[in-house]
């Protein structure tokens, strides 16, 4: 389940996927899970505590909604004016495999080398442990994200806003390795 605020209320939206996808702060155990005895305490940071005793009205709206890139927003707002673009795009988000952005335009012409069109980090050997830590990475939110955009489509929510979902749970769950290598962040702006 993805908890994730909505008008004021906590949603709680049943997601299917395999145990070993799941990662801590995203996904709750189901009524199955043994609850923990009422005896045990959790200690919250003074970051949580405040949150905690904050009205819905007063958390920032980027602390609901993480920061969007200027392409991003112009993204949304398209599929919120066009139904058929907002389907196509959050279908393809939610089914496309997440890859590395390379620029090969040197490599092709003069034996240059190849590196990542967002921040032009030459691939060579030591790009193995990127390469590896992003394909780790990626299996999990791709994986994530699919099961996110099932979910709000079998409760018929409108595609523009299941858009607007996928892209603020990638940007609020993606590390610099993966924004690097995708072009998350980079490209768009």
């Amino acid at each position: 389940m993805i908890i994730q605020s909505s008008h004021n209320l906590l949603t709680y939206n049943k997601i299917q996927q395999p145990s070993e996808l799941q990662t801590g702060g995203n996904i709750l155990p189901d009524k199955q899970t043994k609850s923990s005895s009422a005896g045990e305490q959790v200690t919250l940071s003074n970051k949580g505590k405040a949150l905690a005793a904050t009205s819905f009205d007063q958390i920032p709206e980027s602390a609901i909604h993480p920061k969007r890139t200027p392409g991003q927003e112009r993204m949304i707002n398209e599929a919120k004016s066009n139904p058929e673009f907002a389907e196509k795009s959050a279908n393809l988000m939610a089914y496309s495999r997440s890859m590395i952005a390379y620029d090969i335009s040197e490599s092709v012409n003069n034996d240059g080398p190849i590196k990542l069109s967002t921040t032009g980090r030459i691939v060579d050997e030591s790009f193995t442990e990127f390469k590896e830590a992003f394909e780790k990475e990626a299996k999990i939110l791709d994986a994530q994200r699919l099961a996110l955009y099932k979910s709000e489509k079998a409760m018929g929510t409108d595609p523009s806003e299941i858009l607007a979902k996928m892209i603020d749970f990638t940007n609020r769950n993606s590390s610099d390795i993966y924004r690097e290598a995708t072009g998350d962040g980079y490209f768009f702006k």
